[in-house]
C-alpha cells in the first residue's frame, strides 16, 4: 500500500513538473513573439523616418537651386528643417520607448531559458557557461550611467539623433548667414558645429532617460 502511495505521489509530481514546463514554454513563446513584434515595429518606425528624411532633404536641395523659382529659399528651407527636426524628436522618443520594451522582453526570454535549464537540469554546451553564470540584476556604477547618457541606446536612435542635430545645425547656420552676410566660412561652420554638438547631447540624454524611465516603470527591469 505504501509503495502504491509513493508511486501515485511521484506520478503527480512528474505531472506537475510537466504542466509547469508547458506554462513556462507558453510564456517563453509569448515573450519571444512580443520581442519580435517590438523589433519589427521599431524597424517600421525607422523606415518611415528615413522616408521623411529623404523627402525633406530632397526638398531642401530642390528649393536651394537658383532655378527653383521659390521665393525666399532660405526661409523655406529653414521651415522644412525645423518641421523635420520636431517630428524627428517624436520619432526618437518612440524608438527609445519601443527599444526599451524590446529589451524587457529579451531579458524575460533569457531569464526563462536560464530557469528552465537550471530547474530541469538540462545539459548545455560549454559555450553556455557565461550565459548561465550571468546575474539576474546587473548593477551599474554611476560613472558608467553618466557616460552612457552621451550615447543613444542603439543604432536607430544614434542615427536619428545625428540627423536631427544636423537639421538644427543647418537651420542655425542659415539664420546666422541671413542675419550677417559678412560672416566668414569659419565663423559659420563653428556655429553650426556648436549647434550640432549641443543638440546631439540633448537628444542623446533624452533618449537614454526615456529608455531608463520606460524600464523602471515596468515589471520586468534590466540593469542597463
Amino acid at each position: 500500500m505504501a509503495t502504491n502511495t509513493k508511486a501515485v505521489s511521484k506520478s503527480k509530481k512528474v505531472e506537475m513538473q510537466e504542466r509547469s514546463l508547458q506554462i513556462l514554454l507558453k510564456e517563453y513563446d509569448a515573450l519571444r513573439d512580443m520581442y519580435n513584434q517590438a523589433m519589427n515595429s521599431g524597424q517600421t518606425m525607422f523606415n518611415y523616418y528615413l522616408t521623411l528624411m529623404t523627402a525633406v532633404f530632397g526638398g531642401v536641395a530642390l528649393v536651394s537651386q537658383p532655378s527653383s523659382g521659390v521665393f525666399m529659399p532660405r526661409t523655406f528651407s529653414s521651415v522644412l528643417l525645423i518641421i523635420f527636426a520636431v517630428i524627428g524628436s517624436f520619432y526618437l522618443s518612440s524608438l527609445s520607448t519601443n527599444f526599451a520594451h524590446a529589451m524587457r522582453y529579451a531579458r524575460g526570454v533569457n531569464e526563462l531559458r536560464r530557469f528552465i535549464f537550471e530547474r530541469y537540469d538540462v545539459s548545455v554546451p560549454p559555450i553556455y557557461a557565461k550565459f548561465m553564470a550571468e546575474k539576474s540584476e546587473e548593477k551599474q556604477s554611476r560613472i558608467v550611467f553618466l557616460i552612457s547618457l552621451l550615447i543613444p541606446v542603439n543604432t536607430h536612435q544614434l542615427f536619428t539623433a545625428t540627423v536631427n542635430s544636423l537639421s538644427w545645425a543647418f537651420v542655425i547656420s542659415i539664420v546666422y548667414f541671413s542675419i550677417n552676410n559678412y560672416m566668414t566660412a569659419l565663423e559659420l561652420v563653428s556655429r553650426g558645429v556648436l549647434a550640432f554638438v549641443v543638440t546631439y547631447l540633448i537628444y542623446s540624454i533624452y533618449a537614454r532617460l526615456v529608455y531608463h524611465l520606460t524600464i523602471s516603470r515596468s515589471n520586468v527591469s534590466i540593469g542597463h
